[in-house]
């Protein structure tokens, strides 16, 4: 006569081992790709570190040789241009804290025009620092003009 009541805890038994599993599953993702991440950051942070570091040793290299172009006691075209030559072999190695390890190799083009015969001059710089796999190398080029005698 009176109508047999449900239980609703018994018409929702084994629901909760799917939901259950689905979020370890998913924790258990995010974990293994937050390791990975956090693995890779390292990597990241120390081939920054040396490109830094290539760009610094290429930029004195670029100073260097820029100094040894121009600033010498008198400088005049003919001997500028010889300088030039000598700069194409040059190789520097650093060792002063912040770029032990690091070397720039030089190169020097000189080009003579007018007026006056003015020469152009571009030095391209390498820098270059660490070893594989963390090395890196950056490149500056940077040009200079000298006026020729009237």
């Amino acid at each position: 006569m009176f109508p047999k009541l449900k239980n609703p805890a018994r018409d929702q038994a084994g629901f909760v081992l799917p939901v259950a599993l689905f979020l370890l599953i998913a924790a258990a993702a995010l974990a293994l790709g937050l390791s990975r991440s956090s693995a890779t950051v390292p990597l990241i942070a120390m081939q920054e570190l040396y490109s830094q570091r290539a760009y610094y040793a290429a930029d004195s290299g670029a100073n260097y040789a820029l100094s040894y172009l121009l600033l010498r006691a008198e400088p005049n075209r003919s001997d500028s241009d010889g300088y030039c030559t000598e700069l194409n072999t040059a190789q520097i190695s650093y060792s002063t804290a912040g770029l032990e390890g690091c070397s720039a190799s030089l190169s020097c083009q000189q080009r003579a025009g007018s007026p006056n015969n003015a020469s152009y001059y571009i030095i391209t710089s390498k820098g270059m620092c660490g070893q594989a796999p963390y090395d890196a190398s950056r490149t500056i080029a940077v040009s200079a003009y000298l006026p020729g005698e009237p």
